[in-house]
């Protein structure tokens, strides 16, 4: 699957979960908070209208409880006033108190006077069925009349539930005997419950008893009440029952969803508006992702292919900024730079090994020649010596050319035996040797392969035998690579200093030249294969086989960084010890 694809999935499967979470959300906790919501504003309305009609009982209780004209209520009883029955009841406490009852019983029980006012349809209301002293009302005068306090109650009247309330007639001071009962009343009509309404901004009403709401859903039934939800509303129904604690009347409220819609519309909104910012989020990381992340890959991935394709190693990537991306831009021209210097090394090393595979048969031949030249030179050197042994050798000149003739042989089959000796010996083979000899050697072979008339080689050695337990023709390879490396340094004129040191247990060699001296950039990787100090001009083999040689012996080479006039290298080298193919001491 393509990474733009895996992308699209990962977003896919984000938005799926954030529907899920949202959907769980909408069901566990929205709906709960939704519940809890209804409920707690079902408390507030029922605990609101509660308070008012609380309030109406107490604004009844107190007019009825007034003792501020009670001593003409007193006298009253005894001798009604017209005054009163006319204009005072009528206008002050029906019309403008709004009360719907204003009746005085006097202590035998006989009404006074009686009156009442339906605010609702603005006339009055016949109450002359308590004549007849039956009845809830009446039932309220005896209850009332026994007792020497106020007394107040909720009694449903044919006109519908009344707060009624009683009040002892006596004196201002409280003294005398009681003369009856001032009784005023108000019917919780409709005008009373709208004011009810417009307070607490909801439809407030009473009810008949048992009324059930026709297609609402019962919602639960707590502390008294019930609520039931409908479509477009919720709908609360209260038993009120009277100071008897009988059933009085069904309080209902009619209360507007429109807080729970509200409260749905900013859900549903803030929902919207999270979908709306993961869209929109989605869209830039789509974008940024195409344009930082996808673009760059699919160029790399277009280079890769072209390399694997056509072992094009010429690629190069573009590295603008120091982003990861930029970072394996770089690693990978690294690695194409280090892979071109890889594949080059190998063919330097095929090279090598081919040069190495003429270099033996040359040395072989080399060696045969040398051997073959050998026996010859023995012929010649015994012919002149014969020549000059015979009568005939009187000759001066004769004589001269006889020695120069013995003299260049000499120093020819000197050179053969040389070459032979060198092309003979074996890495494996350890033995006792003179290190002064071997470096004699080792010299004579490196004046043979290069200029050295104006390079001069100065020693200092002990005179003494240098024993050593060690592969000479090795050690002499080592010797002979670094001569060379000087001579070729020193362009053919300079000095070329070998001092030997120590004794027991080994040697400190020192070779020293005036030449340019290794440059510090190459010191710390002069040893290692295809390395070459010459600028090129080399394989790079010759100090990685003498690092490797002097190893197997079990010394060290080194390189004198902080020598200024030239070159120094050292090497230290046991005098007997273990070696690489396991030699005892």
């Amino acid at each position: 699957m393509k990474l733009k694809k895996k992308i699209y999935t990962l977003h896919g499967l984000i938005a799926i979960a954030i529907l899920v979470v949202f959907f769980l959300f909408y069901n566990f906790h929205f709906k709960a908070s939704l519940t809890k919501l209804k409920e707690e504003r079902s408390d507030i309305l029922v605990n609101g209208v509660q308070t008012l009609l609380e309030k109406e009982i107490s604004r009844v209780t107190l007019l009825c409880n007034d003792n501020a004209g009670w001593d003409t209520m007193y006298r009253y009883v005894l001798d009604p006033n017209k005054r009163l029955e006319k204009d005072i009841a009528p206008d002050l406490f029906t019309k403008y108190m709004k009360l719907s009852l204003f009746s005085v019983i006097n202590k035998d029980l006989d009404l006074v006077f009686l009156t009442g006012y339906d605010r609702v349809t603005d006339q009055k209301i016949n109450f002359d069925h308590i004549l007849d002293k039956k009845g809830e009302l009446w039932d309220f005068i005896l209850e009332s009349s026994k007792l020497k306090e106020g007394h107040n109650h909720l009694v449903s009247t044919k006109y519908g539930v009344m707060v009624l309330v009683s009040s002892p007639i006596t004196r201002s001071d409280g003294s005398g005997a009681q003369r009856g009962r001032l009784l005023l009343g108000n019917i919780l009509d409709k005008k009373f419950f709208h004011a009810i309404s417009n307070t607490l901004g909801e439809s407030v009403n009473y009810r008949a008893r048992n009324f059930i709401p026709e297609s609402k859903i019962l919602l639960f039934s707590r502390n008294g009440y019930s609520l039931f939800e409908g479509k477009e509303d919720l709908e609360i129904l209260k038993d009120i029952y009277d100071s008897h604690n009988e059933y009085a009347y069904t309080l209902g409220i009619t209360a507007s969803k429109n807080f729970s819609l509200t409260f749905k519309k900013i859900i549903f909104i803030y929902t919207a508006g999270l979908m709306l910012i993961f869209i929109v989020a989605t869209i830039i990381i789509y974008l940024f992702f195409n344009r930082f992340i996808l673009k760059k890959i699919e160029l790399i991935s277009e280079k890769t292919t072209r390399i694997v394709t056509s072992d094009d190693l010429s690629v190069i990537f573009p590295v603008s900024s120091n982003d990861e991306i930029c970072m394996l831009k770089g690693n990978l021209n690294d690695m194409l730079k280090r892979m071109k210097m890889e594949i080059r090394k190998t063919l330097d090393a095929q090279n090598m090994l081919m040069l190495n595979e003429k270099m033996i048969f040359l040395g072989n031949i080399t060696a045969n020649i040398a051997h073959e030249m050998i026996n010859p030179l023995f012929a010649v050197s015994n012919a002149v010596e014969y020549i000059r042994n015979s009568d005939c050798c009187n000759d001066e000149k004769l004589k001269e050319a006889l020695h120069i003739i013995e003299n260049e042989t000499a120093r020819v089959r000197e050179i053969a035996m040389n070459l032979n000796r060198y092309s003979i010996q074996k890495s494996t083979v350890f033995s006792e040797n003179d290190l002064n000899v071997i470096i004699d050697s080792a010299i004579m072979v490196a004046k043979w392969s290069r200029n050295i008339d104006k390079i001069t080689f100065k020693r200092a050695i002990p005179k003494k035998n240098l024993n050593l337990f060690c592969n000479p023709g090795a050690i002499q390879q080592v010797f002979i690579n670094l001569i060379i490396n000087s001579i070729d340094a020193l362009t053919g004129k300079g000095d070329i200093t070998i001092a030997i040191s120590g004794n027991e247990p080994g040697y400190t060699i020192d070779f020293f030249d005036n030449g340019p001296g290794f440059a510090q950039s190459i010191i710390d990787n002069a040893f290692d294969s295809f390395k070459s100090t010459k600028d090129g001009k080399g394989a790079g083999l010759g100090l990685y086989i003498s690092y490797n040689i002097i190893k197997d012996h079990g010394g060290t080479i080194k390189i004198d960084g902080e020598y200024n006039n030239g070159s120094h290298i050292v090497i230290t080298i046991p005098n007997k010890g273990v070696f690489k193919d396991g030699k005892p001491d």
